[in-house]
């Protein structure tokens, strides 16, 4: 598997948008990490830039689960929602296939839900 990108939208430290570093215009896009220009990465920066919530939001995509315990906190402050896409590649024998996983978390939506089950197997 290789990581190719993360988008952070409203995750932790990280806005609902930015300005796009690429473009000249006012075009505001997700805050994005791209990892496809180099083999190795290394993620540098002071206290509180961010680094963390970049590897936390990797384990969220793909296991929906929250490293530091309620998942409510992983949603930038004054904020009611945080998504999160990661973008990979697999290998397979007739070359890569992308993927892109995308959760979406939501400040008062619950964690789970209680079903109950009848003998024959319907839910009520």
């Amino acid at each position: 598997m290789r990581i190719e990108r993360i988008e952070l939208e409203n995750w932790m430290s990280y806005p609902r948008r930015w300005a796009n570093p690429d473009e000249h215009g006012a075009e505001e896009v997700p805050p994005t990490i791209d990892f496809t220009s180099e083999q190795l990465t290394l993620i540098t920066g002071q206290n509180g830039s961010g680094k963390s919530a970049v590897l936390e939001g990797i384990c969220y995509a793909l296991f929906a689960k929250y490293p530091r315990g309620n998942q409510a906190d992983a949603i930038r402050s004054g904020e009611g929602t945080a998504t999160v896409r990661l973008y990979f590649s697999l290998p397979t024998d007739s070359g890569q296939v992308q993927y892109c996983v995308e959760r979406l978390l939501k400040a008062r939506a619950p964690n789970a839900t209680l079903k109950q089950i009848n003998e024959d197997g319907s839910e009520i």
